[in-house]
């Protein structure tokens, strides 16, 4: 009886371990954190969703405004575009 007492006491002293280690990181050790993202409104670049004018520059400028990782979004409305909007693929548009 004596091993399976001292089984339960190195398992439970090593899942201790792993648990206070598992809560944050060694001493020492680097910790960039996450990055944080934005959302990106077309609204806020002059854009109107009404359909009746030209929104390609101000969607175009809100996408180049986008750092990777962040959104560009366009609100509910009806975006009338008379030409291209290039974006990369580091920016989500919604």
């Amino acid at each position: 009886m004596k091993v399976k007492s001292f089984q339960k006491s190195v398992t439970s002293t090593f899942l201790s371990a792993i648990m206070v280690m598992s809560v944050g990181p060694l001493t020492g050790a680097a910790h960039a954190g996450p990055v944080a993202s934005a959302t990106i409104s077309v609204v806020n670049y002059g854009a109107n969703g009404s359909g009746s004018l030209d929104d390609r520059a101000a969607i175009q400028a809100a996408v180049d405004a986008a750092s990777p990782g962040d959104t560009v979004l366009l609100p509910k409305g009806t975006y009338y575009l008379a030409g291209t909007v290039n974006a990369t693929m580091s920016s989500k548009i919604w």
